[in-house]
């Protein structure tokens, strides 16, 4: 026999005053959140961003159902001192993670809180999948994260072809985010690092690239091992589009399409510009990038010409999502998104290459030590 009405109010009153006394929190109310990075890749090698080849219709679409930021610009052109930018919103010189490797400097103040730490502390459930030494641990951009997956130090086989010693391709990284976004309940704030366009050390499946060829005729595919792009530059960019795709279904697939979803890149390549091949230098090629951005109440199709950085990504994603967020050097970019004017202003970038331990290029460009 079931009580009356009057006693079930109670008791489900009495048990919300248990739950809230025992310290649990209620579920966050705002949206999941997906932040993914491509390490290495220029804007311009993108289809949105003026590419001539459909080599990246995932990321096209995204861009066409949200808002693209036509001039945005990464702090450094170096791996994770862009992310610590990215992920707290404040300039290299105020995280203090400044080099690649170095005596010091090298690891994130811990006095600066990040995306992840305040998303966490409001109820979402944080994981990391990273593909590359470069975000290590060590370097403190794990901060926040629940879970941080980064595949090093497990055990691997040479001729998986999926990973080696210091990076894993982004087909595994991606099968990894998807398992543990199928795991979870609520609100998520996951970030997706792919570092494929860096080397060709770890290249795409033989069936992918010879689709590849077959697609895009007189574009290189790949390159011998040892060697840097630009040949197989384009077939990497590919092979993470369609990694990009597969995250994008996950999250309609398990209930979260209305998620806010940030895509950028931590710095571009030289790929033979100034003659130069990889970074490590700030000229344009090397630190502008894309950012698209989509979400509840991000405009479709919107194209953003106002000067945007790195550094707004952090404040942009928790207005996003609703959630305070702590100082930062960056400005949220939703006016900016929502058709609003720019304010002037100005960006910084800077590369300490005299300070930074694998940094081996001196010897031949003396000049290029310390850059602002």
């Amino acid at each position: 026999m079931r009580p009356p009405r009057t006693l079930r109010t109670a008791l489900a009153v009495t048990a919300a005053l248990l739950a809230s006394a025992c310290g649990d929190a209620a579920a966050p109310a705002g949206p999941s959140v997906l932040l993914v990075t491509l390490d290495t890749t220029r804007a311009d090698h993108l289809g949105c961003y003026g590419r001539g080849l459909d080599v990246t219709p995932a990321i096209d679409a995204l861009a066409a159902s949200g808002a693209r930021f036509e001039r945005c610009l990464a702090t450094a052109s170096v791996t994770p001192v862009s992310h610590a930018t990215i992920l707290t919103g404040r300039w290299p010189y105020e995280h203090g993670l400044r080099v690649l490797a170095g005596g010091g400097g090298d690891v994130l103040d811990a006095a600066v809180p990040t995306v992840a730490e305040a998303l966490r502390a409001a109820g979402w459930g944080t994981g990391a999948f990273t593909s590359a030494d470069t975000v290590a641990r060590r370097y403190g951009l794990d901060r926040g994260f629940d879970v941080y997956d980064t595949g090093h130090g497990e055990a691997f086989d040479p001729a998986d072809g999926r990973r080696n010693d210091n990076q894993r391709r982004a087909d595994l990284t991606t099968d990894r985010a998807i398992a543990w976004l199928e795991q979870r309940e609520g609100p998520v704030f996951l970030w997706a690092h792919f570092f494929d366009p860096h080397d060709p050390k770890l290249r795409p499946p033989d069936a992918f690239l010879a689709e590849f060829r077959a697609r895009f005729p007189g574009v290189p595919a790949d390159a011998p091992a040892g060697t840097r792009p630009p040949a197989g530059y384009d077939a990497e960019v590919h092979y993470m589009d369609a990694q990009v795709a597969r995250l994008l279904a996950a999250l309609e697939a398990t209930g979260r399409g209305d998620a806010v979803v940030a895509l950028t890149a931590d710095h571009g390549e030289g790929l033979g510009d100034h003659g130069w091949h990889a970074h490590r230098l700030l000229y344009q090629e090397q630190i502008r990038v894309p950012l698209v951005l989509r979400g509840p109440g991000v405009p479709a199709g919107a194209v953003v010409e106002g000067l945007a950085s790195t550094v707004d990504l952090a404040p942009t994603l928790l207005e996003l999502a609703g959630v305070p967020a702590p100082p930062a050097s960056g400005r949220s970019l939703v006016p900016l998104a929502r058709g609003e004017a720019p304010a002037p202003r100005v960006v910084y970038a800077d590369q300490l290459n005299a300070l930074d331990l694998h940094c081996s290029f001196l010897d031949r460009r003396p000049l290029d030590d310390l850059l602002y």
